[in-house]
């Protein structure tokens, strides 16, 4: 029986995960946390304290705890899925990935940045390449940049072995859109009164009055109009990809709150990494 939470002082500490990946990889996991959060954190003219780090590191490893469990958890409904060929795909900025900035873009005029990727991203990964489930990504980065990411050792090139470039789409721009206004091809509209029509999504690959919901639900957030139209972006990318994974389970897995909203009935699996599980160094 899993033990539960464990109660220390300002803070609740999870159980390891029982899945054996996590077991084996416990020690590296805890290294590249702290790796990383030293990365992100110290330059020549900062350092972290001593009770900083600490508490960095413990947030880290409860974040990634939460993330593996969830991911682990939306892998083993994927492959309940009564068809054979499985497709997982991965949101990146505060999923997998958090930028680390190099310089003040308003100085030099320049994004230059590398990718910390999360610790147990290439466990989660590779266990899906070992049991045949391809794997690609929907972000909110455009192609071009998607591209030039995965060939940089210092951004996604480290992960470019585990995504097919059949699935790199983009809410953002590129193929996968048929025009620059995509609210032109939005397939649910809101009325006048607010209110989301969930009929127009009935053919979709979403559980449509779920959707409805989930939308409105994100609009009443701080900064909701802007997220709720990100969330919409990407249902739109996946309502036109969908045609191309007419033979695939599809699973997303996002920190955008729309992959609740997708249907298992139609073969359309949904992770939703909440912000204590996002990767937030």
């Amino acid at each position: 029986m899993a033990e539960g939470p464990i109660l220390q002082p300002d803070r609740i500490v999870l159980p390891d995960p029982e899945h054996p990946l996590w077991q084996e990889n416990k020690e590296q996991i805890t290294k590249t946390i702290q790796a990383n959060i030293e990365s992100f954190w110290n330059t020549e003219t900062q350092q972290l304290t001593p009770y900083g780090l600490e508490q960095s590191l413990h947030e880290g490893l409860e974040a990634e705890k939460k993330f593996f469990n969830l991911v682990m958890e939306s892998i083993d409904r994927l492959t309940l899925d009564s068809r054979s060929e499985r497709l997982v795909l991965f949101d990146l900025d505060q999923t997998l990935v958090q930028n680390k900035y190099l310089s003040d873009y308003e100085e030099t005029g320049i994004w230059e940045y590398e990718c910390l990727i999360r610790p147990t991203a290439e466990i989660i990964m590779n266990h899906l390449k070992n049991i045949g489930v391809e794997m690609g990504v929907l972000s909110n980065r455009s192609i071009s940049v998607l591209e030039e990411n995965l060939q940089n050792p210092g951004r996604l090139g480290t992960l470019k072995q585990h995504i097919s470039e059949k699935f790199i789409l983009s809410s953002r721009e590129g193929p996968d859109l048929l025009s620059p206004r995509w609210e032109t091809l939005l397939k649910f509209n809101i009325t006048a009164d607010g209110n989301l029509m969930p009929e127009v999504l009935k053919d979709e690959i979403v559980d449509a009055q779920k959707c409805a919901e989930i939308l409105l639900q994100v609009r009443a957030e701080p900064k909701g109009q802007d997220r709720m139209m990100t969330n919409a972006r990407k249902l739109n990318v996946l309502f036109m990809a969908a045609r191309s994974f007419k033979d695939k389970a599809v699973l997303v897995i996002d920190d955008y709150k729309f992959p609740l909203a997708l249907d298992p009935k139609k073969h359309f699996y949904g992770g939703y990494v909440p912000p204590d599980a996002a990767y937030n160094i």
